[in-house]
């Protein structure tokens, strides 16, 4: 949010999907604008997902928030298949989710979620623009057959959570996999921010995927013991610039993560990660509970 005081030819002047983006949200916490009303659960079922023929129904104008949230999206698409500012691209797809989550749009939701998670492919190693477009196609095969929509977002983050790459860790942390090692495609960070600004972007991401997971009954994407990556900074050190070395930090993977926190490293952000694998832990256990009784345990 602080780059957005820079002046608009800055280069660190946030990219036209981002602030169509947080025009989007915004329209959420402020009266200048009318937000969408909400669905009428009375005309269709809470758990159903194409909520878009019920708006095709509506004899109501387009609000704000829904043409921001389209021209985001746009914008986003064009700049991914561009190759440009795909951090930004990543950024807005997390916030996108996030409105259509609150609104109920839960096809879109996921979809954005897909996207955001595949986005963090672009920090890893793997190549993941071929994947994504698969993937996406398959998660709208998915849909049209009535298949619950959290399946999009379950298609791409087994891959999505193998950010733990160079390009997001320090260079004083070696890189998770020896075997194989090719070029990434978002170049080194630059700075310390930038560099937390990645990570930072895996954990809303983690976050809003293990929130989502928890609102029905089906696995999460991935085990969180396939996570490597280390916990958020202070906001301050964030802000400052302040280079934090591993082993003054935690891992997602630390030993008695939730019992114990750095001296130094506690702060708002970082409970609320830990209570993302918190819901994380406690959802996958009454998954793995229930399933011993159907093998005897």
């Amino acid at each position: 949010m602080a780059c957005l005081a820079l002046p608009p030819n800055h280069p660190r002047f946030p990219s036209t999907p981002v602030l169509h983006a947080i025009c989007a949200v915004g329209a959420l916490f402020t009266p200048a604008v009318t937000s969408p009303p909400p669905l009428s659960f009375a005309e269709m079922s809470p758990e159903y997902i194409f909520t878009q023929r019920h708006r095709q129904k509506e004899d109501r104008p387009v609000t704000f928030a829904e043409v921001q949230a389209k021209f985001a999206k746009e914008t986003a698409g064009k700049l991914e298949y561009l190759g440009m500012d795909l951090l930004q691209v990543l950024q807005t797809n997390i916030l996108l989710s996030w409105y259509y989550w609150s609104h109920a749009g839960y096809v879109s939701s996921h979809q954005c979620c897909c996207k955001s998670n595949y986005g963090l492919l672009i920090h890893s190693d793997i190549d993941g623009l071929r994947f994504v477009n698969y993937a996406c196609q398959t998660a709208n095969l998915v849909l049209d057959h009535g298949i619950s929509g959290i399946a999009i977002s379950q298609l791409c983050t087994f891959f999505a959570f193998m950010c733990s790459s160079r390009s997001q860790r320090m260079p004083s942390v070696p890189y998770y996999s020896k075997s194989y090692r090719p070029v990434s495609v978002v170049p080194a960070a630059k700075s310390v921010v930038e560099d937390e600004t990645r990570r930072n972007a895996f954990w809303f991401a983690y976050a809003m995927e293990r929130q989502h997971g928890c609102s029905n009954a089906w696995a999460l994407s991935l085990d969180d013991q396939d996570v490597t990556q280390l916990l958020p900074v202070r906001s301050d050190q964030f802000e400052q610039g302040v280079l934090v070395p591993p082993k003054e930090r935690q891992w997602a993977h630390t030993p008695e993560l939730l019992l114990n926190h750095t001296d130094g490293q506690v702060d708002p952000f970082i409970l609320y990660i830990k209570a993302c694998v918190l819901l994380s832990k406690v959802k996958t256990f009454n998954l793995r509970f229930r399933g011993t009784a159907l093998c005897g345990g």
